[in-house]
């Protein structure tokens, strides 16, 4: 949790506002959640159609958004980066 609390905590307001995506299977992207929850950030996450679907629910719960486009996580990191 406390890489995703320090990310949401040093960014600028205008960054918070347009809201964080990364690109995760799970542990990073519970982090990055409950991060932007507690600040108020909004949240996207790409995650691969193979992710587990208990984390997904989890991170869903936090109030992130979720994106499966792909099959696999190797083709999550150029899309989040895009």
């Amino acid at each position: 949790m406390r890489g995703g609390i320090n990310l949401m905590h040093n960014l600028r307001p205008e960054e918070k506002r347009h809201g964080v995506i990364t690109a995760s299977t799970g542990n990073h992207a519970l982090s990055i959640a409950y991060a932007g929850r507690h600040f108020g950030v909004p949240v996207t996450v790409v995650m691969p159609e193979e992710a587990n679907p208990v984390k997904v629910k989890a991170i869903q719960a936090l109030g992130a958004r979720t994106s499966s486009l792909f099959p696999s996580g190797a083709e999550a990191v150029p899309l989040a980066a895009a």
